[in-house]
C-alpha cells in the first residue's frame, strides 16, 4: 500500500492548494495543525513502553510545577491529557502563531499562563477538545526524556521513519517547500509558524504526513508495538453525542467504516489558514493526508475519505455513506417542551434564546449577530426537530438540506440540545457531524451597578494589545461579548468587572472557554483574557492624526488608532523599523492591507471608520513619509 498512499497525499497536496505563486506537490511543507497531536502522543506511548512514563500517573510526578489556580488540577493524568479529559480551559499562552518569525516565548511562559486558570470541569469528567493537554504532554515527554521536543521528534519519530520533510519551527523554518499562507480572498501571506508544537505546531509534507500514519498499520512495529496502537484507538466516548477521541486520535468510529467490519482513524487540523487531515486503516493498510492552505479541515476530511474509499474499493470493499433524508414534520410541539424555553450558550462564546411561538415549531435566535440571527425548526415524528430553510410562519420552507436535527438531552443535571448534521462539501460529500451544541444557561441576577457596567461594554469590539509584533492572531480583528440579562456572550455576570463562561459541555462546544476582567489604566478599558490576551475596547483608542509623522513602538503593548474623517480614503507610506509590523482593517473588521502581506505594495490605504494598529520593540518606531 505505499504506492496508493503516495499517491493519495501527492493528489491532495495540489488539489487543495490554489493555484498562484507557487507549485505544490506531495513533498511541499505545510503546517499541519492538530495533527501534531498524532506525534506529541507517539512520543509519550514510545515513553510509556520504555517504562519512564505511567499514563494513569499525575502529571505533578512527571512536571512539580505544574500547578492551576484550581487544586484539582493534581488529579490530572498523562492519559487525561491525550484523550482531552483534563478539564483545562482551552488554548492559553501568548505568542503561539506567528507569521515569519520565531521564538520560544509561548513555550517558555505556558505554566505561567496555567497557574492563573481555573478548570471547567473535573478532570476525567468528560473529553472536550484541549490544545492545553497536548501543550503540556510536550513539555512531559521534554522533562521524562531529557530531550527537547524538536531534538525527540527527529531523533525518535522522524529518523526512523526517513522523514526528512519533517519538522518544528526550530529545525524547519524558511525552507525552500514552505508553502505561503493564503487567505480566501487569493491574497497570500507570509508562512505560519506555531511554538504549540504538540498541539499544532509541526511542519511536514503530504508525503511525510502518509508516511507517519503508516506506522500505525498493524504488524508495523516500526515506532510503536500493536499493543500501544490499539490502546490509542479504543473509543473514549462515554455516551451519545459525545466526540469519538481515542489517545490524540479525533475519531476512531465512523458508522459507515464500522458496518463494513472496518475501523478508520482520523485526525484533522487547522491553524489560521492552513488544513490538514490524517486518515488511516490500520489493518487493511491504507494511510491518507491531506494538506491545504485555504479550505477547512471539514474538505480535507472529505477528500481524505473519498481516496479512502477508492484504495478500500481496489480491496474489494465497497462503503456506502449515509446521506441527508428527509423528516416527518408535525404541525404542534408537546407542551412538555415548553419548560426548555430560554438562554443557552453555544460555542465561539455565542449566546442564544430559544422559544416555542404557539408551540407550532421551535426558534432559536443567536443574539451575537446581526444577519441570520433566526433559525427555525419543526418538531418530527422522531421525537427532534429538523431546521427549516425559509419562514415557517409563512407556510414557505423547506428542510435544510444540511438536514440539521436537534435533540435535547439532559446530562449532570444541565440541559442540552444536541445535533445530528451534515456538512456538504460541493462535489466531494457530506460529512456527517454528531455532538452537543447548546447548553442551557441558568438564570443569573445581578445588581444594576454590574448589569449597566456590561451593557455599556455589549458589542463593542475589543482587541488584541499583548502579542508579539509578528503574532498572528491580530489578522482575525476585533471580539466582540453581547451582554444579555446576566451574560456577557456565554459568561456570567459576577460583578462590574468580572465574568467566568458558563459553559461545561463535552465536545467542541465547550472547548476554549474565557473568563474575564476588566480594568482601566490611562490608555483607557481593557479586558484581560484568562488565557493570557489582553484586549484594548475600540472607545479607548484615539483617532488617527492626520499630521502624525512618527509611531513609537512598544514591545507587546500594540499602538491602535480609529481612522477618522481626516484621514479617511487617504493612503500612508511608512518606513518601518526591522521586526515591526502594521495591519489595517475596514469599518466590518476584514483585514485590507499588513505588511505581512507578500506584495503588499508601498501604499497602505485608509478606510472610513476603519483601524490601524502598528507593532514593534521599544525604542523603534514607523516613520510615515506621506
Amino acid at each position: 500500500m505505499i504506492r496508493k498512499m503516495m499517491l493519495a497525499a501527492a493528489v491532495c497536496a495540489v488539489l487543495l492548494t490554489a493555484a498562484g505563486r507557487m507549485q505544490v506537490s506531495a513533498q511541499s511543507v505545510y503546517t499541519i495543525g492538530s495533527v501534531s497531536k498524532m506525534y506529541v502522543t507517539t512520543a509519550a506511548m514510545q515513553l510509556a513502553e520504555q517504562g519512564k512514563l505511567d499514563l494513569d500517573a499525575p502529571v505533578q510526578d512527571y512536571l512539580p510545577e505544574f500547578e492551576t489556580a484550581d487544586p484539582r488540577c493534581k488529579d490530572i493524568t498523562v492519559r487525561m491529557l491525550m484523550n482531552h479529559s483534563s478539564g483545562l480551559m482551552g488554548t492559553s499562552g501568548i505568542g503561539s502563531i506567528l507569521l515569519d518569525d520565531r521564538s520560544a516565548q509561548f513555550h517558555d511562559t505556558f505554566l505561567d499562563c496555567l497557574r492563573q486558570q481555573r478548570l471547567k470541569a473535573d478532570p476525567g469528567a468528560y473529553s472536550c477538545y484541549c490544545n492545553d493537554g497536548f501543550t503540556l504532554l510536550e513539555q512531559v515527554v521534554e522533562r521524562v526524556s531529557g530531550m527537547d521536543f524538536s531534538d525527540y521528534l527527529a531523533e525518535n519519530i522522524c529518523k526512523p521513519l526517513g522523514l526528512t520533510a519533517t519538522g518544528t519551527l526550530w529545525n524547519q523554518f524558511r525552507t525552500p517547500d514552505r508553502v505561503d499562507v493564503q487567505l480566501t480572498n487569493g491574497v497570500y501571506f507570509a508562512p505560519e509558524y506555531l511554538d504549540e508544537i504538540g498541539s499544532g505546531g509541526l511542519l511536514a509534507s503530504a508525503e511525510d504526513v502518509s508516511r507517519f500514519g503508516a506506522q500505525f498499520f498493524t504488524g508495523n512495529e516500526t515506532l510503536l508495538s500493536d499493543a500501544s496502537k490499539r490502546e490509542m484507538r479504543k473509543n473514549q466516548a462515554k455516551g451519545e453525542f459525545e466526540d469519538q477521541y481515542g489517545l490524540g486520535w479525533d475519531f476512531v468510529s465512523f458508522a459507515d467504516y464500522d458496518a463494513q467490519g472496518i475501523q478508520v482513524v482520523s485526525k484533522g487540523g487547522s491553524v489560521l489558514h492552513e488544513h490538514a487531515e490524517l486518515l488511516v486503516a490500520p489493518d487493511q493498510n491504507i494511510s491518507v493526508s491531506v494538506l491545504s492552505s485555504t479550505g477547512s479541515s471539514m474538505m480535507n476530511l472529505m477528500m481524505a475519505q473519498a481516496l479512502m474509499d477508492i484504495a478500500l474499493e481496489e480491496q474489494g470493499i465497497t462503503v456506502t455513506h449515509s446521506t441527508p433524508q428527509q423528516k416527518t414534520t408535525l404541525s404542534a410541539v408537546p407542551e412538555s417542551y415548553r419548560q426548555y424555553e430560554g438562554l443557552y450558550g453555544t460555542g465561539g462564546e455565542q449566546i442564544c434564546r430559544v422559544t416555542f411561538p404557539d408551540m407550532a415549531y421551535m426558534q432559536i435566535e443567536n443574539l451575537c449577530v446581526t444577519r441570520g440571527r433566526i433559525t427555525q425548526y419543526l418538531y418530527t415524528d422522531e421525537d427532534c426537530f429538523v431546521r427549516m430553510e425559509g419562514s415557517v410562519t409563512s407556510g414557505y420552507s423547506r428542510q435544510d438540506p444540511k438536514q440539521q436535527l436537534l435533540y435535547f438531552r439532559q446530562r449532570g443535571g444541565r440541559d442540552y440540545i444536541c445535533e445530528d448534521s451534515y456538512e456538504l462539501v460541493r462535489q466531494i460529500g457530506a460529512g456527517y457531524i454528531a455532538q452537543y451544541a447548546l447548553q442551557r444557561l441558568e438564570a443569573n441576577p445581578v445588581d444594576a451597578a454590574a448589569q449597566q457596567a456590561w451593557d455599556a461594554r455589549s458589542d463593542v469590539r475589543y482587541y488584541i494589545y499583548n502579542e508579539p509584533a509578528s503574532g498572528a492572531l491580530y489578522l482575525d480583528g476585533g471580539r466582540r461579548l453581547h451582554v444579555t440579562e446576566g451574560y456577557a456572550g456565554n459568561a456570567k455576570i459576577l460583578d462590574a468587572d468580572h465574568a467566568v463562561s458558563a459553559m461545561d459541555c463535552p465536545g467542541s462546544t465547550g472547548r476554549d472557554l474565557h473568563d474575564y476582567t476588566a480594568f482601566r489604566n490611562a490608555e483607557g478599558e481593557f479586558l484581560q483574557d484568562s488565557n493570557g490576551t489582553v484586549l484594548l475596547s475600540e472607545n479607548s483608542m484615539p483617532v488617527l492624526p492626520a499630521d502624525l509623522s512618527e509611531v513609537p513602538l512598544r514591545t507587546q503593548q500594540a499602538v491602535w488608532y480609529i481612522i477618522g474623517q481626516d484621514t479617511a480614503n487617504r493612503s500612508l507610506t511608512l518606513s518601518l523599523p526591522e521586526g515591526a509590523a502594521v495591519h489595517v482593517f475596514d469599518r466590518y473588521d476584514n483585514l485590507i492591507w499588513s505588511s505581512k502581506m507578500l506584495s503588499c505594495g508601498d501604499a497602505v490605504p485608509l478606510p472610513a471608520e476603519g483601524k490601524i494598529v502598528f507593532l514593534g520593540m521599544t525604542g523603534s518606531s514607523v516613520t510615515i513619509t506621506s
